[in-house]
């Protein structure tokens, strides 16, 4: 395939393309996977500078690309070399087919890419072990650009050390994800959440974190019950006090209280 048909406009011009790659019988452990895609195109980091990109991913993780600036196949998992070996024979075609390539599209870029914006999605997951103690793990995905801001927060405040961010990892569609992961001690009344900034948006995300098995809804019930059951034992008591206000109030105005009775008379 001509890998100048393959492109269309991106800040990658890249073709993600279904296809079985064939490697030695001994490692050809791609017959049982469900798709095996390769991406291919331009990369570009500015209006003027790029990079020509081939990647063949299995199972979303990469396994073997093109290095532009070596000017040669990579492999990334060693059952792919003899492959990537085959490959390689041709590796100087390949790099002069990219620099034909990349080089006539940076006005594409220029005019289409520069607007393009996608949203991060935020969600927070919690992990406990003994080996670990608390772990909050904040997972951003779907944005694009790459270029984006994750940071844990403490009452407002930025959480200083204790965060651990994963490398940046690009989707299937062109978007990326991020994961980010803090690990704290549980103290009553503080408060957790993920802060992001991302050009996309038009207000940066700070999403909180809700414990499990206690979501706001919940908490939300057991504080109106409680200041029902709070009202209700105030408005019986009310009732009790002012019946025996009333009894008493009755028992003076008879005359018919109690009384202490007198010492016996004799006959």
């Amino acid at each position: 395939m001509s890998l100048s048909a393959a492109l269309v406009p991106g800040l990658r011009l890249l073709l993600l393309v279904s296809a079985i790659s064939v490697f030695t019988p001994e490692q050809n452990i791609l017959a049982e996977a469900d798709s095996n895609i390769f991406r291919q195109g331009c990369e570009f980091n500015n209006g003027t500078s790029w990079t020509f990109v081939y990647e063949e991913i299995y199972n979303k993780q990469l396994i073997a690309y093109y290095d532009f600036n070596q000017r040669k196949y990579i492999a990334v998992k060693q059952w792919t070399k003899p492959s990537v070996d085959s490959w390689n024979q041709h590796a100087e075609e390949t790099y002069q087919e990219g620099i034909r390539i990349c080089e006539n599209n940076v006005d594409v870029y220029n005019r289409v890419e520069l607007t393009r914006l996608v949203k991060p999605r935020v969600t927070i997951r919690p992990k406990q072990s003994a080996h670990t103690g608390h772990l909050l793990t904040c997972y951003v995905r779907g944005f694009y650009p790459k270029e984006i801001e994750v940071t844990w927060r403490r009452n407002g405040h930025v959480v200083n050390g204790d965060q651990v961010s994963t490398s940046l990892m690009a989707n299937g569609d062109w978007t990326y994800q991020i994961h980010k992961v803090l690990q704290y001690s549980p103290e009553s009344g503080d408060h957790y959440s993920c802060h992001v900034h991302h050009k996309s948006l038009d207000s940066d995300i700070d999403h909180p974190w809700v414990p499990e098995g206690m979501p706001e809804s919940e908490r939300i019930r057991i504080i109106v019950g409680a200041l029902g059951f709070a009202f209700g034992f105030v408005v019986l008591l009310a009732g009790v006090i002012l019946r025996l206000r009333n009894a008493k109030a009755i028992l003076d105005a008879s005359g018919t209280g109690p009384r202490l009775m007198g010492a016996a008379t004799a006959n």
